[in-house]
């Protein structure tokens, strides 16, 4: 995030120029206390938060 506000610089005008999506994902950095998971970030940006890959399950013989 650090580097996001660097390139932004210090004007907050500045932060303006970043495409929404950057705006919302420094948005849920900033206002985060207890840290985020990569499901946090998918619910909070609309993505769902499913795995898109199923593993089948392996069977063990009895």
């Amino acid at each position: 995030m650090r580097e996001l506000l660097e390139v932004a610089g210090d004007d907050d005008g500045a932060l303006d120029l970043l495409p929404p999506a950057y705006r919302r994902i420094l948005a849920l950095v900033e206002n985060a206390h207890d840290g985020l998971r990569s499901q946090d970030f998918c619910r909070a940006l609309g993505l769902g938060s499913e795995p898109r890959h199923h593993r089948p399950k392996a069977h063990k013989p009895s």
